[in-house]
């Protein structure tokens, strides 16, 4: 698991400390390269939308959780969805 960010290493830092991550929060930034290839980066705003992708070992997109602003339904979502798959 990791996370990508279009914050800066810094920021993305202090928030996986705060929050207490447990995974890799990597930074898009100041490009947003991943952010244009997926699609979701807002230039205008430098900011990207929300979203979860669950992706297999063969690189496949299985799971896409699109919830803005429910912050629980990323980790609970994805979750949910690896234990389906069980």
């Amino acid at each position: 698991m990791l996370g990508i960010s279009v914050d800066s290493p810094f920021a993305n830092g202090a928030y996986a400390i705060e929050l207490g991550l447990e995974f890799p929060l990597l930074g898009d930034f100041p490009w947003g390269r991943t952010g244009k290839a997926w699609g979701i980066l807002n230039e205008e705003r430098g900011i990207t939308a929300r979203m979860t992708y669950v992706i297999d070992a063969d690189g496949v997109v299985r799971h896409i959780i699109d919830a803005p602003r429910d912050f629980n339904a990323h980790p609970e979502g994805a979750l949910e969805y690896l234990k389906s798959m069980a």
